[in-house]
């Protein structure tokens, strides 16, 4: 067999049709045998039955007897046979059934998934999203590896929420290792991802979060990545121990989840109110100082530590206000979810009272709030955010023990 042979039988342009569905054929892992027909131009036409020693008939297809074809390329000394002759022209040819036996393999891989999200079904479309964008197989080379890939993430995924347990006791608990949920690791980035889309966010890739937005994201199923880095902001919060002293005297401080396991905070006897933002705190502090009630900041989502700290004292009853846009109702929807709150200055009324103060434009999906089923009407037709921080003096004057 010679390339120059094999180019002179086959390799004249007006045989590149046959050539091509040749190759597909290969690639199909059907055989090159048996008669097929290869709809041709007039010129093609002429071609393929001149390599047949026929005169062209014309007509849009022509017949073509491939084991005649290969008894030609074999006689002619070109090649041993049809398909050494394709390969020789088009290169190594993969042959799809192996790509089909992969695809099979990795579905598969794949179905490990179904019971979870038979059982929950709002991670059907983050399952469905792992198979249309190939990610478990950027993560692992194998269908085997990606099954068990899987079957850990599921095994995860099924065993949340939890009721503040440590990322790492978490991961030494279901995978076996302490590090297994570690920042970088295939199951923390899948888990993650799944919480994203579960949450409504954006289920962009693990690396590409920040740590505050991981942090937030493992405290929405009651995961603390470590007890130092949550943390919740009180005023004027009866505290046990040189805390109280601090928060008698009028300053804020800031408690995390390692100090709130431990500390025995009492049940208020009064409401507590409840922001979202640690703006209000500090203009509390400054301009109230310990003439202030009771005020908890959760800094935007709740952390464990918040989590805990509002579900220990909300027997005292909570007040809760925060930004009027579609971030601040779903921060909202889940207090009022958890521990529950009366609305603080956070209702459609509120809301129409300042309708003549500006604001940014509303960012993000509109979503109902579950303690005012005007918001949602109100803030559409408003269209423009109000944030806490506008309206900060009416909030004092209620903060005010004079008021």
């Amino acid at each position: 067999m010679t390339a120059e042979r094999v180019e002179r039988l086959l390799g004249a342009p007006d045989l590149t049709g046959l050539i091509d569905v040749l190759a597909r054929r290969v690639a199909r892992g059907l055989p090159l045998s048996g008669r097929i027909t290869l709809p041709v131009a007039v010129e093609d036409g002429a071609a393929v039955a001149a390599l047949f020693g026929q005169r062209p008939r014309g007509g849009a297809s022509v017949l073509v007897d491939l084991d005649r074809l290969d008894e030609i390329v074999r006689d002619s000394g070109a090649a041993t046979s049809l398909l050494t002759a394709v390969e020789q022209l088009r290169g190594p040819i993969a042959v799809r059934e192996h790509a089909d036996r992969l695809r099979q393999a990795w579905d598969a891989a794949y179905a490990t998934l179904d019971p979870l999200v038979a059982s929950r079904p709002a991670l059907a479309g983050w399952a469905a999203g792992l198979r249309s964008r190939g990610t478990v197989r950027r993560l692992v080379d194998t269908p085997d590896a990606g099954a068990h890939l899987l079957q850990r993430v599921m095994h995860v995924l099924s065993n949340l929420p939890t009721d503040g347990e440590a990322l790492p006791r978490l991961a030494a608990r279901l995978l076996g290792s302490a590090h297994a949920l570690d920042l970088g690791t295939p199951e923390a980035s899948l888990v993650l991802s799944a919480l994203s889309t579960h949450g409504g966010g954006l289920g962009a890739a693990e690396e590409r979060r920040g740590a505050r937005q991981r942090r937030e994201l493992w405290a929405s199923v009651g995961v603390a990545v470590d007890e130092l880095s949550s943390t919740v902001l009180v005023h004027r919060l009866a505290l046990p121990g040189s805390l109280g002293d601090l928060t008698g005297a009028g300053e804020p401080v800031v408690l995390t989840l390692r100090q709130l396991r431990s500390l025995e905070v009492a049940v208020p006897r009064v409401p507590v109110f409840v922001c979202e933002n640690p703006s209000v705190v500090d203009a509390a502090a400054r301009e109230l100082g310990a003439a202030s009630r009771p005020l908890v900041c959760i800094q935007g989502q709740p952390s464990l530590a918040a989590d805990l700290l509002l579900r220990r004292i909300a027997p005292a009853g909570l007040r809760y206000h925060g930004d009027f846009d579609w971030g601040g109702v779903r921060i909202a929807n889940r207090i009022h979810a958890g521990p529950g709150f009366e609305p603080w200055r956070y209702r459609t009324v509120d809301l129409e009272q300042f309708a003549d103060l500006p604001g940014a434009p509303l960012k993000g999906a509109p979503v109902e709030a579950r303690w005012d089923g005007g918001v949602l009407a109100a803030l559409k037709s408003r269209a423009v955010r109000l944030e806490e921080e506008q309206v900060i003096d009416v909030l004092l004057a209620d903060l005010a023990l004079s008021s």
